[in-house]
């Protein structure tokens, strides 16, 4: 009970401004900003800003360097914020482009993320801009990359550049180390797909018709998950927007954020309409080819990575309906498999 009421005190002191506002009625509701996020956001000043964007610059590359300008790159990611920068080196005279991105302290673990898989990933060929590297300054995270003349799709042309990233990271195998790291700190599909976990799913689906498709998936899933260890995985990204998504003069496509990157089983992350698992299709065999882990795998092997994927995000956000319609496919996939048969498109 002494717990209890610490907990509740804490709460309704944390929570003052807001009571002051709906029981006292002179009482504005005027709760200031936290100090750390007024912080931030006089670093950004017109007057701070050359400072810090320079000191992050020097930081990483060595070089004593003089920005001449700072554009402003939208992110569309809450408290990540970048700039476009040309800077002087003091030795040189020369003019260097350097994109700049900075991280609020509550975006901290974004910033972790990103800067993990770069630092590991530049053997690979997932589609990122040309990191430099990262530091912290006055407390915040900072990435630098290499910037040229690159600019944002349109929004209505953003759907098909977004398939050629998602077939790049399809075709990227991580490396080994990359591999060892995040399988140390983070649960794989496989676990995520546990039978406590989908006991929420079953709870819900129990009072719908899709309770009899949720039985047999749920009498598959040790047999599902035995499938699902033996693909080899690849990077995702689920946070890829028309703001993350760049393209260069000679149409070369990078990807600027990747906070919220993952390894999934090879197939994850794409679309599951029945047209763009047709489309998956007809990247299968330049997949094998391209990726010898792939040799012992057919294309309902794909589709069901695919598709479990989508069904774990839909169980996170708990929609369990939207989760429920996916499951014919998934137990279709997975049927073909077992028969050993190949599937064909309708």
């Amino acid at each position: 009970r002494v717990a209890i009421f610490a907990h509740d005190t804490n709460s309704l002191i944390t929570q003052h401004f807001q009571l002051s506002a709906l029981f006292f009625h002179t009482h504005q509701l005027t709760q200031p900003q936290p100090s750390a996020d007024a912080n931030f956001w006089g670093h950004l000043a017109e007057d701070t800003r050359p400072k810090l964007l320079g000191n992050v610059i020097s930081e990483i590359t060595g070089d004593v360097l003089a920005v001449i300008e700072a554009r402003w790159h939208q992110t569309g990611v809450h408290d990540v914020v970048a700039f476009e920068v040309s800077a002087k080196n003091a030795q040189s005279e020369h003019t260097e482009f350097f994109f700049v991105k900075i991280f609020n302290l509550k975006r901290s673990i974004l910033a972790i993320n990103e800067a993990t898989l770069l630092a590991e990933a530049i053997p690979c060929n997932l589609p990122t801009l040309p990191f430099i590297g990262a530091t912290s300054v006055a407390n915040f995270h900072c990435h630098v990359f290499k910037w040229s003349n690159l600019e944002k799709f349109e929004p209505l042309d953003f759907k098909e550049p977004t398939y050629e990233i998602l077939k790049r990271m399809m075709f990227t195998t991580p490396p080994p180390s990359l591999v060892k790291l995040f399988s140390r700190s983070r649960p794989l599909i496989w676990d995520r797909l546990s039978s406590v976990e989908l006991s929420k799913f079953e709870l819900a689906i129990a009072t719908t018709e899709h309770i009899h498709i949720l039985r047999s998936f749920l009498e598959a899933r040790e047999s599902i998950v035995h499938y699902l260890k033996s693909y080899p995985l690849q990077v995702t990204n689920i946070d890829i927007s028309k703001d993350h998504l760049l393209f260069s003069s000679t149409d070369q496509k990078f990807v600027s954020h990747w906070g919220l990157w993952s390894l999934e089983p090879v197939g994850a992350g794409w679309p599951t309409s029945h047209k763009e698992l047709i489309r998956l299709e007809g990247l299968f065999n330049d997949l094998q080819n391209s990726r010898p882990d792939m040799a012992e795998l057919s294309i309902n092997d794909l589709k069901l990575s695919a598709l479990l994927f989508a069904l774990d995000k839909l169980l996170i956000k708990q929609q369990f309906i939207s989760a429920a319609l996916l499951l014919p496919k998934i137990m279709s996939a997975y049927t073909h498999l077992t028969l050993k048969t190949p599937e064909t498109s309708h």
